[in-house]
C-alpha cells in the first residue's frame, strides 16, 4: 500500500532539507581539503547518500515519529524509500551538475 502523498510530500521536503544541510557541510570539508565538492567519486556518492539516509532514520526516531508512520500503513519498504530517495535525487542532480560544469 502506498502512503498518502501529502505525507509522503512532507517527510521527503524535511529529509531533503536534511540532507541540503548535511551537504553544505561536506562540501565545505571538501572545499577546504582541496577537493572539488559537485566531483565526487561513486562510492563517496554513496556514502553520502547512506550518511544522510541514516540523519533522517536518527531525526524519525527522535521525533518518535516512526510509530505513527507504521500506524498510518508506511511500511519498511517505503520507509526506506522515503528516506533514501530525497539524498539520492539531490546527489544524483548535483552529479550532473558538476558533470555538465566540465
Amino acid at each position: 500500500m502506498l502512503p498518502n502523498r501529502a505525507l509522503v510530500a512532507a517527510y521527503a521536503t524535511r529529509h531533503f532539507r536534511l540532507w541540503a544541510l548535511l551537504r553544505v557541510g561536506l562540501s565545505g570539508m571538501f572545499f577546504l581539503s582541496g577537493l572539488d565538492p559537485l566531483r565526487v567519486s561513486p562510492p563517496t556518492l554513496g556514502a553520502m547518500v547512506a550518511l544522510a539516509a541514516a540523519v533522517s532514520l536518527v531525526e524519525l526516531r527522535r521525533r518518535r515519529e516512526r510509530d505513527l508512520l507504521g500506524n498510518l500503513g508506511v511500511g519498511a519498504v517505503a520507509l526506506t524509500a522515503l528516506v533514501i530517495a530525497p539524498p539520492l535525487a539531490g546527489e544524483l542532480l548535483l552529479r550532473a551538475v558538476g558533470t555538465l560544469r566540465g
